[in-house]
Formats: C-alpha cells, structure tokens, sequence
C-alpha cells in the first residue's frame, strides 16, 4: 500500500517519516518549490528542518513530488 501526504510542511514532513519508519511507501506532495512550508521562511527555524528535510531526501520509501 502507498500512502499520499499532501502538504510538504512540518507535519506533512512528520507524517512521511513516521509512515515510512513502519515500512508504508510514502508520496509527499508539495506544490511549492521546497519543503519545509513556512518554517523554511523562518531564518531561525531552517536550522531544525534541515535534518528532517535531509532525512526525507534520503529515505528510499519517501517519493517528493
């Protein structure tokens, strides 16, 4: 089974981490250019999201779209 997560922010990011940790294919769908939503606007928030975003970037289960 494949799961789709619509909406690549915080959550969405959590989400496809969390199913992917059980084994579940997972579809991330953003319609914006990056990941991150709007905590990738914040200057002081990137350094946190970053290792989420190279953690889905990484994850063979997790297809970005």
């Amino acid at each position: 089974m494949t799961v789709c997560v619509i909406g690549g922010g915080i959550s969405g990011i959590m989400a496809a981490l969390a199913l992917s940790r059980r084994g579940t294919e997972t579809v991330l769908i953003e319609s914006g250019e990056t990941l991150g939503g709007h905590m990738a606007e914040i200057a002081d928030c990137i350094s946190g999201l970053e290792p989420k975003l190279i953690e889905v970037e990484a994850d063979p289960l997790i297809e970005v779209i």
